[in-house]
């Protein structure tokens, strides 16, 4: 009797030990994750159609962005562990998830100018793969004037010259 009771404790305990459910993770599970397209093989790798952004004469106030597309040229999935500008004035945005092989996405780079001159910064994108495809430096460009130029041809106080 004993022994019943014990065992019929032990099958009603047993499921209860397990009541958070599966946990949730960010990963795909393997069978949600499609084939690679035909030709795609090796490590995965981001290419860029253009790697720089140009964005040409800036004022110092004008803050403007632009789009890069890119797709996952290998043939295994890839994610994206870090993007960064070299500056507080260069700000890069992608979703950071994982990129099938074959997927393609968007990069947008938004440039706010500090200073006046040619402008010459990067973005730079880390991913999971091995070296040498697990980084990416994309260039970000712009020509930045002031918002006011003056060019005196002559100084001399402002008065009548006639009298």
């Amino acid at each position: 009797m004993f022994r019943l009771l014990f065992c019929v404790l032990i099958a009603l305990l047993l499921p209860a030990c397990d009541q958070g459910g599966p946990e949730k993770t960010n990963q795909t599970p393997a069978a949600e994750i499609p084939a690679p397209p035909v030709g795609l093989t090796g490590p995965g790798r981001l290419v860029f159609e253009e790697t720089t952004a140009d964005f040409g004469r800036l004022t110092e106030n004008e803050e403007r962005s632009r789009r890069l597309s890119f797709r996952n040229a290998g043939g295994t999935t890839l994610r994206i562990v870090d993007l960064k500008g070299t500056c507080g004035c260069t700000i890069p945005q992608m979703p950071k998830r994982v990129w099938a092989p074959g997927e393609e996405g968007e990069l947008t780079v938004t440039f706010d100018p500090s200073g006046e001159g040619e402008q010459l910064k990067y973005v730079n994108i880390v991913t999971d793969q091995p070296e040498p495809h697990n980084f990416l430096r994309l260039t970000v460009k712009a020509n930045v004037v002031g918002l006011v130029r003056a060019v005196p041809k002559i100084l001399a106080p402002n008065v009548d010259q006639t009298t």
